[in-house]
């Protein structure tokens, strides 16, 4: 039997044994990741979409199951209200796919949470299948390229995807389109530069960052972080004193994000320094540890320096802090991954799967309690086509949350 023919074979059995139990086929997936085959990465992608349908509403889901249901009977007009100046809320992308969802009677906001980790799985894997040609033509071994796959996959933010929605695929879309810029097709990246401010306005701050340090000729080194922190600083202390009384969307902002419950007003407890450290903070930390010990001459290194300081200014803002957490975690991913003929990288890629593991895992132990409520038990014995039927009814989300969206003591 020829060699086609037996990879012919495997791939059918695989996708019917996907079909069947998805759960079971993961390792298998993995293996045939490992060998090469790209229909591994489309099935994990939709597993990976599938899980986040059993993701209890909660917090943010809680609002958007709301939106779903109200914007079945309201008109564009009535949803978009450009009159109010909550309208930069909710004129995004996220929402307005949402609206359209809401006029087919049968999406459910489970299936509108599996097609955006869909789509952000798909495009950290389509970054990896490009990169993974490089490696194998440079001779690198399997389990190299393997290793990098698994830092581009555990750092996508399925969390956030599947919690908020917007931080997290606006970050895919992004980093995506910073990859393709840096391969020269820069129509390509623009476009998914557009998409990523679309989905999340503030992603027009590294749409700045990526063109200001790509065409900076400078090498930005340790010695720059401090007068560029008094620089970044100095221009936004300015900006906030001359338009925070004078334009009511950055008044709006800065009361929630800085001044308010989301910036120094944030009571920090166990729960959120926990959160903080696992989820993002601590493989940050590693991550720019080996990322700034390598030496090259890559332009992106400028971007890896402005959005350390960025991050180091962030610090007493979570809401602010959090949301860089989520694209420097891509970010380091995608020089990590680009920088595979280092030695150092795979050196401590042990330690660096290690923490990026943790804070993959970690919110699912966060949200324990929102999990006993939920069926993600089905997942481990259900076919793909019962699993994509997974709803949770008005009732029983209103019996479990309060109208915050948070569990009721």
């Amino acid at each position: 039997m020829k060699i086609d023919d037996k990879k012919l074979i495997t791939t059918v059995i695989v996708c019917i044994l996907f079909f069947i139990l998805p759960f079971i086929s993961i390792p298998i997936l993995l293996i045939e990741i490992y060998n090469g085959r790209k229909y591994a990465l489309y099935l994990l992608a939709i597993f990976m979409g599938v899980l986040s349908m059993f993701y209890f509403p909660s917090g943010d889901q809680y609002r958007y199951m709301q939106d779903l249901l109200l914007y079945r009977g309201a008109s564009f007009e009535d949803v978009f209200d450009f009159d109010t100046i909550l309208i930069f809320r909710n004129l995004n992308l996220v929402n307005i796919f949402i609206y359209l969802c809401s006029k087919i009677p049968f999406i459910t906001i489970e299936l509108v949470r599996f097609v955006f980790v869909l789509i952000g799985f798909l495009l950290v894997f389509s970054i990896y299948k490009s990169i993974e040609i490089n490696m194998e033509e440079a001779g690198v071994s399997r389990k190299r390229r393997f290793l990098m796959f698994m830092v581009l996959f555990l750092s996508c933010p399925l969390y956030y995807i599947t919690q908020g929605f917007r931080s997290g695929l606006g970050s895919c879309f992004l980093i995506f389109g910073l990859y393709k810029f840096i391969k020269g097709e820069k129509g390509v990246g623009i476009v998914n530069f557009i998409l990523a401010c679309l989905i999340h306005y503030s992603y027009v701050v590294y749409i700045i960052i990526i063109i200001f340090g790509l065409n900076n000729r400078h090498r930005y080194k340790w010695s720059d972080i401090i007068w560029m922190a008094v620089f970044v600083l100095a221009v936004v202390g300015i900006a906030i004193t001359a338009l925070y009384s004078r334009v009511p969307i950055i008044q709006l902002i800065i009361d929630t994000y800085i001044y308010g419950k989301w910036g120094t007003d944030i009571v920090l407890n166990g729960y959120l320094i926990k959160e903080i450290l696992l989820i993002n903070g601590l493989p940050v930390v590693v991550m720019y540890m080996v990322s700034l010990s390598i030496k090259d001459k890559s332009r992106l290194k400028n971007i890896l320096i402005i959005n350390l300081v960025l991050l180091l200014i962030s610090l007493p803002f979570h809401a602010i802090e959090q949301r860089l957490g989520i694209v420097s975690l891509q970010l380091l991913a995608l020089y990590i991954a680009i920088s595979y003929d280092k030695k150092i990288i795979f050196s401590k890629i042990g330690f660096l799967l290690l923490f990026l593991g943790i804070s993959f895992i970690y919110p699912f132990w966060m949200h324990r309690l929102y999990y006993q409520h939920s069926d993600i038990e089905k997942i481990t014995y259900m076919p793909l086509p019962e699993l994509l039927q997974n709803t949770y009814e008005e009732r029983s989300v209103y019996k479990v949350l309060n109208s915050d969206g948070i569990i009721k003591k």
